[in-house]
């Protein structure tokens, strides 16, 4: 009898769809949508007192570092960079509250593009514990609302918004965005 390993990518992509990437109308809108998710200034001198960029420049590179080794999926790592950044911009922040926010970030996008997401015990483990997975998922509840109705615009087209449940640690909940503010 004969064993016969098929290995096979894990990784199942979608193939390339001719009208996504040839249609120049989808370039134009994604690059209009884009405007309205970036920082409207360098929030270092308007908003953020304590934080200064050599700081954001540390909490990135741990960020990097632990999706690296969880081996997160690509989307995860600039999604998480893009949270904190938008948080940043609208909520001074103190310097000891920074890994919390990055930890808080990955959480959430890890949540929206992992199949297996990471958990507020892990991401916990990664800051030697100088955080509680409460703290963590009280935190995720803030940002979320915080950047809650950008964060469904630019990533759920069809209106829905991240938000973390209560029930369970690290339970992410997806609901309907309202559509009558802006």
């Amino acid at each position: 009898m004969e064993l016969l390993c098929c290995e096979v990518d894990p990784m199942r992509r979608a193939l390339p769809d001719p009208n996504l990437l040839y249609d120049d109308r989808v370039l134009h809108n994604l690059l209009t949508i884009e405007e309205r998710y970036l920082p409207q200034c360098s929030y270092f001198k308007c908003v953020q007192k304590d934080i200064q960029p050599f700081m954001r420049r540390m909490v990135a590179t741990w960020m990097l570092e632990v999706c690296e080794e969880q081996k997160c999926e690509e989307e995860v790592f600039p999604l998480a960079m893009n949270y904190l950044d938008r948080f940043l911009a609208v909520v001074p922040t103190r310097k000891c509250h920074l890994q919390l926010l990055g930890a808080v970030c990955m959480f959430l996008a890890s949540k929206l593009k992992e199949t297996i997401p990471l958990t507020a015990e892990k991401l916990c483990i990664y800051t030697d514990n100088s955080i509680k997975p409460q703290e963590l998922l009280f935190e995720a509840k803030d940002i979320s609302k915080t950047i809650g109705k950008k964060c469904c615009e630019a990533n759920f087209p069809s209106g829905k918004r991240i938000g973390v449940g209560a029930g369970g640690a690290g339970k992410v909940e997806v609901e309907s965005c309202s559509s009558d503010s802006t």
